[in-house]
């Protein structure tokens, strides 16, 4: 698990990674924790990955605000794990439009953090899986129910998402062994679809809820229909 903390004191910075690292000892959590002492330094990181799991953020910081560090991080990362920090009891409820798990008032009492974090990964616990992948020489986190379909061309892989296309050089065939093979569907070698995503099938192609088309391989139309029909009834129980 990654959890930053991010707060421009220094002793606050050491105590919150205190109380954590005792609390993740004690629930036999493998926690690597990073310490940043502005919003700005923490943004430059994150922007490389997205990998965090939790954020500890002091919301009072010179230059960008915590508040407005959140606003742009959920403009990228719905999952993060968002707990703001503040001396001052005034901004708690600005932090609903985030999706914050809660707010802990200075002086940081470590039973209120120890039950915030609690609240944290139990959260973690229901979210979509997400998967790893190099790129660019950084490991990026990917979360599996934001996969439209995979297509290979050549030696790239290019991973549809609804608001970005990444491509790597990597085998159709590790991807399938890194996801979660009953919600997608290979209509044709070229392709790997995320059944959520499918409005449409016939003998010839598939069509997405953006209608993007894909092609099923000849002698395969039934096949790919019944699961698609199989999905649909289970999703639908």
């Amino acid at each position: 698990m990654r959890i930053a903390i991010c707060d421009d004191e220094i002793l606050q910075l050491e105590l919150l990674k205190h109380y954590v690292q005792q609390w993740a000892k004690e629930k036999g959590i493998n926690c690597n924790i990073e310490l940043f002492q502005s919003a700005e330094a923490f943004h430059f990181e994150w922007l490389e990955d997205f990998s965090y799991d939790i954020i500890l953020l002091d919301i009072q910081m010179a230059e960008l605000s915590g508040i407005e560090l959140a606003k742009l991080i959920r403009e990228k990362d719905k999952h993060i794990q968002i707990i703001f920090v503040t001396a001052i009891p005034d901004y708690i409820g600005e932090g609903y439009d985030v999706d914050a798990i809660n707010y802990l008032i200075k002086p940081i009492s470590e039973e209120k953090l120890r039950e915030c974090l609690n609240k944290a990964i139990n959260k973690k616990e229901i979210q979509p899986k997400s998967i790893l992948i190099e790129i660019d020489g950084g490991v990026h986190r990917i979360y599996e129910d934001s996969i439209m379909y995979l297509e290979i061309e050549g030696h790239e892989l290019f991973i549809h998402q609804e608001d970005k296309t990444i491509s790597i050089r990597k085998p159709l065939s590790e991807m399938e062994d890194l996801l979660t093979i009953e919600e997608f569907i290979k209509p044709h070698r070229s392709y790997l679809v995320a059944l959520k995503y499918i409005k449409y099938i016939d003998s010839k192609k598939i069509t997405l809820k953006n209608r993007t088309t894909i092609p099923i391989s000849r002698g395969n139309s039934k096949e790919v229909q019944r699961k698609f029909f199989d999905y649909f009834k289970r999703d639908v129980k």
